[in-house]
């Protein structure tokens, strides 16, 4: 081989990489889809109404709820297209721990722990994103709401 044909392979190849590249990043969710994503396989055993999902994730998309800046959701975006090839990955503690955010605020924005619900009955989204400073109860854990748990 000589080093035109060389260089030609090397620069298809190069081209390749980059176009497949840019089509994976293109068929990326948005945030919002992103959050519906995490939420819908993070709560399937619960019943949760998917319009009141998108209502929550389009909300929290748009005010940052979770204060993650662009590396922190490519990151979370990039590992939510991997995980269920079966490649094994670093970090796969904070790629949980960013999940767990999501999901967290989104069940204490609903009427789960405040209702007392089952994990039968209906959840719904209450219509604003959970704060400490808007909620009085400190601890929506605490065995003050399910006492028969402890």
């Amino acid at each position: 081989m000589n080093r035109r044909k060389f260089l030609r392979y090397t620069g298809f190849t190069a081209l390749a990489g980059v176009i497949a590249a840019g089509g994976f990043y293109a068929t990326l969710p948005g945030r919002a889809g992103l959050i519906v994503r995490v939420l819908k396989e993070d709560l399937s055993k619960l019943r949760v109404n998917p319009e009141d999902m998108t209502r929550y994730a389009e909300e929290a998309a748009r005010l940052n709820v979770f204060r993650f800046d662009e590396t922190k959701w490519k990151f979370l975006e990039i590992y939510t297209r991997l995980i269920p090839l079966g490649i094994p990955l670093p970090r796969m503690y904070k790629y949980k721990q960013f999940r767990a955010d999501i999901t967290g605020n989104f069940l204490l924005s609903t009427d789960y722990f405040w209702s007392k619900k089952r994990d039968d009955e209906l959840i719904q989204y209450s219509g604003r994103i959970y704060t400490p400073y808007q909620y009085p109860c400190g601890n929506p854990f605490s065995s003050l709401f399910f006492p028969d748990v402890a």
